[in-house]
């Protein structure tokens, strides 16, 4: 991913604001016009920098695998986005909580690519059967265009041996946060922050384990590297 020269400045400055409250939108817009971000660059940040304290608060939840004979619950259009998105080659990022995030605004239009749609549930499915759960609780947003279609062709895909639900729901978001015994699986900061049950990013794990996390842009890495 090509950035401009003013990028890494940019999360820097970004991330002294947020830490200190000044408000994300108009922090945005301050240090976006200061360095001359591009509309990718300034969508980064945006989903990419978190404040020290709730990136702290996030990772603390994370694990890298749910431990065999879990129940898991899957925000299902967040992973399999997020796996479809990186196939297209779009940017995404490796937030400052430690979850993968992609650019977003174009979630409508994906889906209707079957092919990558049911290459992402493939993949997806791969890595569920690697940890072995008890059962996997898919949520899905209903009010998404053609939600019943992509619930039926998750179910379709499902493997024999793997016990799993899909629920539409109004709003996923909800019924994730108020899991309290079982893994989360998002990489929804909102959620992660929210949720009270450990948090599984798979789409990162898909990733790593299928194609090459490298192109990945490493935002604490960044961080790092400037910091001192």
């Amino acid at each position: 991913m090509e950035l401009s020269g003013g990028f890494i400045a940019a999360v820097q400055d970004y991330r002294y604001l947020i830490d200190r409250e000044y408000p994300h939108k108009a922090s945005l817009k301050i240090i976006g016009d200061r360095y001359r971000l591009s509309a990718v660059e300034r969508t980064l940040l945006y989903r990419g920098v978190f404040s020290t304290t709730i990136s702290e608060g996030i990772r603390k939840k994370l694990i890298s695998a749910p431990p065999g004979g879990s129940r898991i619950y899957v925000d299902g259009y967040n992973v399999l986005l997020t796996v479809m998105n990186f196939r297209l080659g779009r940017a995404l990022c490796i937030a400052t909580d430690g979850l993968v995030r992609d650019t977003g605004g174009v979630h409508g239009t994906i889906l209707h690519r079957r092919a990558l749609f049911e290459e992402a549930t493939a993949q997806l499915y791969r890595a569920l059967a690697a940890v072995q759960p008890a059962e996997v609780t898919m949520l899905l947003d209903a009010p998404v265009s053609h939600s019943r279609d992509h619930a039926a062709a998750i179910l379709r895909l499902a493997p024999q041996d793997l016990d799993i639900m899909v629920k539409l729901e109004k709003n996923s978001d909800i019924p994730l946060q108020q899991v309290e015994s079982g893994i989360v699986v998002s990489s929804d900061s909102v959620i992660a922050q929210r949720c009270r049950s450990p948090v599984w990013d798979a789409a990162h794990a898909i990733i790593i384990d299928s194609w090459n996390s490298a192109s990945l842009l490493d935002i604490p890495g960044l961080l790092t590297s400037t910091s001192g």
